[in-house]
């Protein structure tokens, strides 16, 4: 299990670092900070937790400010 979780660790800190020289900072930050949405559908998934109606408006806000902040075209 340690070593699963070193190389997982190892491979996610090499995808931000190449996010982040690929991406404009702004786009790279925001798009990066959407973690608890997908720890929501993990926690969900995997662990049988409910998803209540304050995650999906906390989810919700958190995709509408990272569309507002990244101006996708």
């Amino acid at each position: 299990v340690v070593v699963a979780r070193g190389l997982i660790g190892g491979l996610g800190f090499l995808l931000y670092y190449y996010t982040i020289s690929v991406l404009p900072l702004g786009d790279a930050i925001t798009l990066l900070s959407l973690n608890p949405i997908f720890t929501v559908i993990a926690g969900s998934t995997f662990l049988g937790e409910t998803i209540r109606v304050t995650h999906v408006v906390a989810a919700v806000g958190s995709l509408m400010g990272c569309l507002l902040i990244a101006q996708p075209s």
